[in-house]
């Protein structure tokens, strides 16, 4: 996904940092230090451009670009980590709330169903992708000495990566990875131009689509294709969607388009006050089973509406009936 962030304006603090953190492979013009703190699973995908340091652990990007790697791999780690342990949080308390709506409360809102629906969902890809980057890194670690043997030994790595529908089974252990620094709040108005995205990832478990959480765990069978592809025929995917959040609101979305270098190619501005985080989000707007995979051409709709709000929007496909939405990609 190919993102130009310009400058801030109207500045009313001295120092300004905003975090963009996850697991997408993001390039800033003035230096590498998001692509620093990302895991690689991702083929290079993002490019944020733009002047505006990230809060990254241990300082600007030229500071990190002249790291010791192993440093730098720390800093990677320990970001995932933070991000695996927040998202897992979150996950369990969404499917705590879905539960408490759906057991018998037929007099509760619709909108309010689809709205915890919606969270619950997305936390759980969320943790997904969250758990690839982390994986790649504990699995490449830039040497084996004793610290990037103590990291990738820490207790608390098997609850981190855990499946999410085993964590009643995982113990809590919090290991020593420590929290990564806090980003500063600013103000001002952010001028951003998103142009489009290439190489997202698009296989995924079926089980993210298939689940307590859409309403279709009971589908699930022998039969059923294990993994699900945003690729409808040779040479056609489905369409994307990019959103920007700020502070875990939403702030804009682009219409979906076929995934292209330039599929969205719009320039948005909007002010922020105190903000810290600017997040990205990537959806893929259906999922299909893969070509002469068993489950082929019985994918349906999902029994359960996808959300409330921007992601229903255009939700129909003329082109072959699917599952809908997944995060392909979120920063």
């Amino acid at each position: 996904m190919l993102v130009t962030i310009g400058s801030i304006k109207r500045k009313t603090v001295k120092q300004t940092s905003l975090v963009a953190a996850g697991n997408l492979d993001l390039r800033e013009k003035l230096g590498d230090s998001v692509n620093n703190r990302l895991g690689n699973h991702v083929p290079q995908s993002n490019q944020l451009d733009g002047r505006l340091s990230n809060g990254a652990p241990g300082g600007s990007s030229t500071a990190l670009n002249n790291r010791d790697p192993v440093l730098v791999w720390k800093s990677k780690v320990t970001e995932l980590a933070y991000r695996c342990r927040v998202e897992r949080a979150l996950l369990d308390g969404s499917r705590k709330a879905v539960r408490a709506l759906l057991d018998g409360q037929s007099h509760v809102d619709k909108s309010m169903k689809n709205k915890a629906l919606q969270n619950a969902r997305e936390s759980l890809h969320k943790l997904h992708l969250f758990q690839m980057g982390l994986r790649n890194l504990i699995d490449a670690p830039p040497s084996t000495s004793d610290e990037c043997s103590a990291i990738r030994n820490d207790s608390e790595l098997p609850t981190l990566l855990a499946s999410p529908w085993a964590v009643a089974h995982t113990s809590r252990t919090r290991g020593s990875l420590p929290n990564p620094t806090a980003p500063t709040a600013v103000t001002g108005s952010l001028e951003v131009r998103c142009f489009g995205c290439h190489d997202l990832l698009d296989t995924f478990p079926s089980e993210l689509v298939h689940n307590e959480l859409t309403g279709c765990a009971s589908g699930m069978n022998s039969h059923q294709a294990k993994e699900l592809t945003s690729q409808y025929s040779d040479g056609h995917w489905s369409d994307v969607r990019c959103c920007l959040l700020l502070d875990h609101k939403l702030v804009w979305e682009s219409n979906w388009r076929p995934p292209g270098p330039q599929c969205w190619d719009s320039h948005t501005t909007f002010n922020v006050d105190r903000a810290k985080e600017l997040q990205v989000q990537v959806f893929w707007k259906r999922m299909f089973s893969p070509t002469g995979s068993p489950g082929q051409g019985s994918t349906g709709h999902l029994g359960t509406s996808s959300s409330s709000g921007s992601l229903g929007k255009n939700s129909s496909d003329d082109t072959t009936s699917g599952l809908e939405w997944v995060l392909g990609a979120v920063t």
